[in-house]
């Protein structure tokens, strides 16, 4: 299977990479804005293709004869401010990123199989004891508009011989990043508290348990959320 992924320098990107590897999976194809960005940052040595939002350029050589493909790159929505300037950068990154893809799959000589996005949790909104699953109503505010934004521009696109799968990922506990890096620091103090209110549900995603599990969506819908909640 002929594997194109992008966001492979972020937190769940890069140990997907090695999930794949060790998976056994070897035809394994980067899209990255920076050749260079990924070469620094990862040491497994893969194709890497160059792609380019504002120009809408992507080298069309990365999708010759891919099977499938997994779309996790945009701006990191944990780092920075809410500004108007933010927000604008998490949509724009997002949304532009995903009509790209599917302007140059549509017009490729070639399909692959399965399309898998990365949209979250936060399609649900903020609802605060409610107890939620894949058939819940969706919410509303800016996180959920934007993940409801993502998933129709996907499911919309009615590119026949090609399955959509959009991943609603929890929050993400990893030591190399994330909240749990984030959260290690005020806790190793002993002057954390509660996080938010007590009335507040969160799904939390353990990232070595739920990339075991990926591979499994070359194959069919699976759901990467942990049960329990917090």
């Amino acid at each position: 299977m002929k594997i194109l992924v992008t966001g492979a320098t972020g937190l769940i990107g890069s140990r997907l990479i090695d999930a794949l590897i060790m998976s056994g999976y070897s035809d394994i194809r980067i899209l990255a804005r920076n050749r260079g960005d990924y070469f620094n940052k990862q040491s497994i040595p893969l194709k890497v293709y160059q792609w380019d939002l504002k120009q809408r350029y992507i080298d069309d050589s990365a999708l010759r004869n891919i099977d499938c493909i997994i779309h996790l790159a945009g701006e990191n929505i944990a780092s920075g401010h809410w500004n108007d300037q933010k927000k604008r950068q998490i949509r724009d990154s997002r949304v532009q990123g995903i009509q790209l893809l599917m302007d140059t799959i549509r017009n490729s000589s070639t399909r692959p199989s399965k399309f898998i996005v990365a949209s979250a949790i936060g399609i649900y909104g903020d609802r605060g004891e409610e107890i939620l699953d894949s058939t819940s109503e969706l919410g509303s505010g800016f996180l959920s508009q934007d993940c409801k934004e993502i998933e129709q521009i996907c499911l919309n696109q009615n590119l026949k011989r090609m399955q959509v799968v959009c991943l609603r990922i929890g929050i993400v506990l990893a030591k190399e990043g994330g909240l749990l890096r984030k959260m290690l620091p005020i806790f190793k103090l002993g002057i954390a508290g509660v996080l938010g209110i007590m009335s507040i549900y969160q799904n939390i995603w353990e990232l070595g348990m739920k990339l075991e599990r990926f591979p499994t969506l070359f194959k069919r819908n699976v759901s990467l959320l942990r049960p329990p909640i917090v």
